[in-house]
């Protein structure tokens, strides 16, 4: 798997081996926010994909944000991924999350 988190918002790319044919499904969602939440709180944003372009994006801004020292880009970068999820094929899963921060 693949996470970024930038400001209250995650993406997560999932790879998954030749056997498992369902792809992102609601459990596989739910288990991924329950994992979330139990390690990061604020974030009310989510987003799940097993589709292999959005997972190599995914990487980079997390490169990019090891090396960041401001924000905003990436958080605006994070936001456009994720409006590219929420709109994309069947691959895709979103959540808006019930975490407090």
């Amino acid at each position: 798997a693949k996470v970024v988190i930038a400001g209250q918002q995650a993406a997560v790319g999932l790879t998954f081996d030749a056997q498992y044919q369902a792809g992102v499904t609601d459990r596989m969602r739910d288990m991924v926010k329950e994992r979330l939440d139990g390690v990061v709180t604020g974030v009310t944003r989510l987003a799940v994909t097993d589709d292999t372009a959005q997972l190599e994006t995914i990487g980079q801004l997390s490169e990019q944000l090891q090396n960041a020292t401001d924000l905003t880009d990436i958080e605006n970068k994070l936001s456009a991924l994720i409006n590219k999820m929420e709109a994309g094929g069947e691959s895709l899963q979103t959540t808006e999350t019930g975490s407090a921060s």
